[in-house]
């Protein structure tokens, strides 16, 4: 089980497999780069990971994490209505 960790951003969570081809669009946002764009969704700490459906944000996950609890969070707004 890989962690996904804070600074320097892990390239693993948005390329490492093709899981979500397709189905889902998955971007990175340095937050030291892109200050201003990072404060506009009210990101303060790298490793957030805010979802978005039918373009509003439909879940928020701050902290060390894991591909697989990403990719069932992922999957779960897929498959809700």
């Amino acid at each position: 089980m890989r962690r996904v960790c804070c600074y320097p951003p892990s390239p693993e969570v948005v390329f490492e497999r093709p899981d979500f081809e397709a189905r889902a669009l998955v971007g990175q946002v340095n937050v030291l780069e892109q200050g201003a764009l990072a404060r506009s969704y009210g990101v303060s700490a790298t490793s957030t990971f805010v979802y978005f459906k039918g373009g509003h944000e439909a879940s928020r996950q701050v902290g060390q994490t894991t591909y697989e609890d990403l990719a069932g969070k992922l999957q779960s707004l897929l498959v809700a209505p």
